[in-house]
């Protein structure tokens, strides 16, 4: 009998021990949230220092991909006024996780967002926030771009096939099928581009640096920066890559 009481004051003891240990991490969440964001609100306000990039690509390799740390850094792009966010990587490993980038996204960047909306080609989800927002009292809206190197290239040879019917019955010369006009056709009836600003600044989270495929029609002017590897990525080194963006003076081929 002494020894089961034994047991049973041990087990309750531990029962508390992780409950007292469950809320010490919520709190220490609580706090990183907090501290990420009023420092970013700081950050954000100090438009003489840097620029906030409208579009952020995340080039991922295969290797590095962490969803919790993802939606981390997604989180950071919102919070500094990012209006998309582009997540890349070859081999459409991301696509196959719409699912729970969606489940990482609501939990993780929806409460700094009025609606966050997240596409892949073939698919979109919407996630709505009726909460008051953390960090600042602006509505925002994201929309968060999942894509592979397989994307897009279908929709290009459409492109090509409708412009030729044009030189064909709308006599057209081919001579005004330009940049321009193939762009303005793939943003219309691509679902990965309609509606949405060329990408900025792209990090690269690959161990080499290359591109790993990115979609080059959406990166005419996009500025590259190789930041190593996604799990050694923190709130400082994202801030330097922003600051290190804001002080790039674009050339525009001059």
């Amino acid at each position: 009998m002494g020894r089961r009481e034994c047991s049973r004051t041990m087990l309750t003891l531990a029962l508390r021990c992780l409950h007292a240990l469950a809320l010490l991490l919520t709190a220490i969440v609580r706090f990183l949230q907090e501290h990420f964001d009023s420092a970013f609100e700081y950050l954000h306000r100090q438009d003489q220092v840097f620029s906030v990039p409208s579009h952020v690509g995340l080039i991922l390799g295969t290797h590095d991909i962490q969803l919790q740390k993802l939606a981390l850094v997604t989180r950071w792009c919102a919070l500094g006024g990012a209006n998309f966010v582009t997540i890349y990587d070859s081999k459409g490993v991301c696509v196959s996780l719409f699912d729970e980038i969606v489940k990482q996204t609501k939990m993780g960047v929806l409460d700094v967002c009025e609606s966050v909306t997240l596409r892949t080609f073939d698919r979109e989800v919407v996630l709505r926030n009726d909460k008051p927002l953390v960090g600042h009292k602006e509505p925002r809206s994201v929309v968060i771009l999942v894509s592979s190197g397989r994307d897009g290239y279908g929709q290009l040879v459409s492109s090509a096939k409708r412009l030729a019917g044009e030189v064909r019955t709308s006599g057209i010369s081919s001579n005004d099928i330009t940049v321009e006009k193939v762009d303005a056709d793939m943003k219309k009836n691509s679902p990965l581009l309609r509606g949405v600003d060329d990408v900025d600044v792209a990090l690269v989270f690959l161990p080499l640096y290359h591109l790993g495929g990115f979609l080059p029609w959406n990166t005419r002017l996009t500025e590259f920066l190789r930041v190593g590897t996604l799990s050694n990525f923190s709130f400082e080194h994202f801030n330097k890559c922003m600051q290190r963006f804001g002080g790039i003076e674009q050339r525009f081929g001059k």
